[in-house]
């Protein structure tokens, strides 16, 4: 994502559950610690902009990502199966199917 463009923390946790459809929702207590470590990687550097940290890609986030040999993998391509149903649309359907035989005998 910082690929694209320079995100706040919360840009990116937004930007993950827009890109899942909701399905994966990543708290401060993930996001945050994950920035800490690509900064002391020299992958990102952060920069304040009105108050807020800015995440900034470097040249050697640039680079890594480049190449082949490093560039990680697309998360968001893993989040729906190959009929194009994301893991919510599985799990809903799934209790939709499950709410039937765990209601309550009706009372006589």
């Amino acid at each position: 994502m910082l690929n694209d463009e320079p995100m706040h923390g919360y840009q990116m946790m937004h930007a993950i559950a827009e890109r899942t459809g909701g399905t994966w929702r990543v708290s401060p207590g993930a996001i945050y610690p994950t920035i800490a470590q690509l900064e002391d990687e020299g992958l990102v550097r952060i920069e304040s902009e009105g108050g807020r940290k800015l995440v900034v890609l470097t040249d050697a986030g640039r680079s890594y990502i480049a190449d082949a040999a490093t560039a990680p993998t697309d998360p968001f391509t893993s989040m729906t199966d190959a009929g194009g149903n994301s893991l919510r649309d599985v799990v809903e359907g799934l209790a939709t199917r499950a709410r039937p035989s765990a209601a309550p005998a009706p009372r006589p």
